[in-house]
């Protein structure tokens, strides 16, 4: 070991003898309380505040779904009467033994029915009563005490022979059911010859059967009848702007309300249900456990920080032999790194299985966010771990390289494509060449070589903000089945100073404490990628001056096959043997969906299976781009800005039957994998559904059943 690193590890054990062991566990106890306070208050609770604000939107809004779809399947009740032709018939001759046969009130509540008005295109009430199943009598409401109803009643609004609707309308007696239809014949014909209005009293009864399929307990007041106290009447008004509104009722429980409006869009309905808050709990277990895992960590670290003192006192007392302890600590400190690195993987590799298994389970969006969140947390934490023990491997010469056949012009492809996206998204101008007399099929260890360049060319991006970052290959000598190739990447990016180039190469080492707190990084990538030219008998250097960027040029000796055709042939067939079969169609397809990272996945996914591929970043633009060019197949966004994939399909067809055009099928592309979302997509005239997350093997069944496979 040089006289230079020998001064170093005298200094440091100076250094560290004049540590104090009490203040040294002072430091670690602060350390630790510190970092238990942000990973609970910071991190771990604030998102599992966020998942439980999901959780709580989702069941409110299904109770609010449950009482809607009451209100629909209502409407379509008063529907099926409004289209008798018996009835049609009564409000033209009046048939009193129609009335009397239909009208009784024991088969109409039976049926759920308490309210029934049968008036004329004038609206006189040709038959009208309510009747109250909880009493079991007669009532009237002053809502329909006329004889009559005026034409401008706002049910009796007739603007169309398919006129109807249903909502709620709020009585003295509670809330109401209604639905209100034109009077048609049974095919739906007319002339219509009035309007039906029937009506449901909203009681406790309708209100426990929603609970069960909802499997949440809830209240409902009304506007009209209910007592409502300071606190609701203020979120009564707070409803008016805002979807939902929670309220924390104390650790256990969540209280959630909603606002459903009346038939004239005024506030009628005040929801309100106790919601569990096990996702906070379990949050909280997790900061505990948390805790006791960190408490742990700092337990281990003073005791590894006593051992090495230990450590310290020996090495001093040998200090006589200082090359042979400094050799032996060099040779203990790669081991060491190489063994945590194996030992952090592991587990680090349990946690990336698991969120790969997360995102495989349907999760709503935000969670599915998250998850992902965490998963390229994970992999930034591996790609660092995998560079230390790259340097300790390096270092302990346990490093060795491959010797296999591959093209180097696609090696260079590879890393442009790698790079391109990172580089637009910076404003960068992204080149590469590769210079015409390199042989195509060198012999090397590929990996190590791209590794090399993507080291650089990340560096490149990541210190400029303004310019180009170029890369390119050329031969130097040739010889003797051999060659040596020089790389360069070259930048416009910050530079460096004299000082900063002469540590540049360092372990662990930046040009500074601010470029490391400004753009990241181990330090290690330049150590790592200069070592590694070394073993591939190269060297790597760096020309730079502050402000003008920088240039990094290196030489590696590859070998060269003697045969190139034979060479290439094989190695194009092993690339193929390599990768799995993918089925390829022919199609144009159009994908329409707004989201911009959505469209790179599923632009690429489709550009993998042959398809030739067209945006529309809303409803409106993918209906423009049918009517100017013929699709084979349609990828269909749900919810977009303008035109929401629904009436966009709506258009559509209308423009194929107009036309006379071929049926283009449409696939609903949407994240919504709730019950009944699958019947909406193929009732707005969708011919098949696909769910977010998009898989490729789930695409590709979808391609299978509507796009001919490309013959070869």
């Amino acid at each position: 070991m040089s006289l230079t690193v020998r001064y170093n590890v005298v200094t440091m054990m100076h250094y560290m003898r004049s540590w104090k062991l009490p203040g040294l566990i002072i430091t670690f106890i602060a350390l630790c309380l510190g970092g238990d306070y942000i990973l609970r208050f910071h991190l771990i609770l604030p998102g599992f505040s966020v998942l439980e604000r999901q959780e709580a939107e989702k069941n409110i809004d299904g109770i609010v779904d449950a009482i809607r779809r009451e209100v629909y399947h209502f409407g379509r009740v008063a529907g099926d009467w409004a289209v008798w032709d018996d009835l049609y018939e009564y409000v033209q001759d009046g048939n009193e033994d129609f009335a009397t046969s239909n009208f009784q009130w024991e088969s109409l509540n039976a049926s759920g029915i308490d309210l029934v008005f049968v008036c004329t295109l004038e609206g006189e009430i040709v038959w009208g009563g309510i009747h109250d199943p909880v009493l079991n009598e007669d009532v009237t409401l002053n809502e329909f005490s006329a004889t009559s109803f005026s034409r401008e009643h706002y049910l009796l609004q007739h603007g169309s022979e398919d006129y109807k609707f249903s909502g709620i309308i709020l009585t003295e007696r509670g809330p109401m059911l209604i639905g209100s239809h034109t009077i048609l014949t049974s095919a739906q014909k007319g002339p219509y010859q009035g309007t039906l209005i029937m009506g449901r009293f909203l009681g406790e009864k309708t209100i426990r059967e929603l609970a069960k399929q909802t499997r949440i307990p809830f209240v409902i007041k009304n506007q009209k009848t209910s007592t409502f106290s300071a606190g609701e009447r203020d979120i009564l008004d707070r409803l008016v702007h805002e979807k939902n509104l929670f309220q924390e009722v104390d650790d256990n429980l969540l209280r959630g309300y909603a606002v459903i409006p009346d038939l004239q869009k005024n506030p009628a309905l005040l929801v309100s249900a106790n919601l569990s808050r096990d996702i906070m709990q379990r949050g909280k277990a997790t900061a505990r456990l948390t805790s006791f895992f960190m408490l742990a960590a700092f337990t281990v670290i003073i005791v590894l920080s006593l051992i090495y003192e230990k450590f310290r006192k020996d090495s001093e007392r040998a200090l006589v032999e200082a090359k042979m302890v400094a050799e032996a600590a060099s040779q203990a400190k790669s081991e060491f790194l190489a063994n945590m690195s194996h030992e952090i993987r592991t587990p680090m590799n349990g946690v990336l299985g698991m969120t790969d298994l997360l995102l495989q389970a349907g999760l709503p969006d935000q969670q599915h966010k998250q998850v992902k969140t965490i998963r390229a947390s994970g992999e930034n934490l591996l790609h660092i771990i995998k560079e230390i023990l790259d340097f300790s491997k390096i270092e302990a010469g346990k490093l060795d390289l491959e010797n296999i056949n591959f093209d180097l012009r696609s090696l260079i492809g590879s890393i442009y494509e790698l790079f391109a996206n990172k580089s637009d998204g910076k404003g960068l101008t992204l080149e590469s060449g590769v210079q015409d007399d390199i042989p195509r099929i060198v012999q090397g260890d590929q990996e190590r070589l791209r590794q090399i360049l993507i080291n650089l060319i990340s560096n490149g991006i990541k210190f400029t903000d303004h310019g180009s970052v170029k890369f390119n290959a050329e031969l130097v000598e040739q010889k003797d089945g051999g060659c040596v190739l020089r790389f360069e990447v070259r930048d416009t990016g910050i530079g460096l100073t004299p000082q900063q180039k002469k540590g540049v190469f360092d372990a662990f080492s930046q040009a500074d404490s601010s470029t490391t707190r400004q753009y990241g990084g181990t330090g290690l990538g330049l150590t790592i990628s200069r070592q590694l030219v070394g073993l591939m008998g190269g060297k790597l250097t760096v020309t730079s001056e502050p402000g003008l960027g920088a240039c990094f040029e290196f030489t590696v000796h590859l070998q060269i096959p003697t045969d190139q055709e034979t060479a290439l042939s094989k190695y194009r067939q092993e690339q193929q043997e390599s990768n799995p079969y993918i089925c390829m169609y022919d199609g144009q397809v159009l994908l329409a969906e707004d989201n911009i990272t959505n469209q790179l996945v599923a632009e690429g996914m489709l550009e993998l299976f042959g398809c030739k591929v067209d945006l529309a970043a809303n409803g409106r633009q993918a209906v423009e781009a049918v009517k100017k060019k013929k699709y084979d197949l349609i990828l269909m966004d749900c919810q977009m800005p303008e035109l929401d994939g629904y009436s966009a399909t709506g258009e559509i067809r209308e423009f194929e039957q107009r036309v006379g055009g071929t049926h283009i099928p449409i696939i609903a592309l949407t994240a919504h994998t709730m019950s009944g979302d699958r019947e909406r997509c193929l009732t707005a005239g969708m011919d098949d559904y696909l769910s977010k997350p998009l898989y490729p093997k789930q695409l590709q069944s979808v391609l299978e059943r509507w796009l001919a496979p490309q013959i070869s």
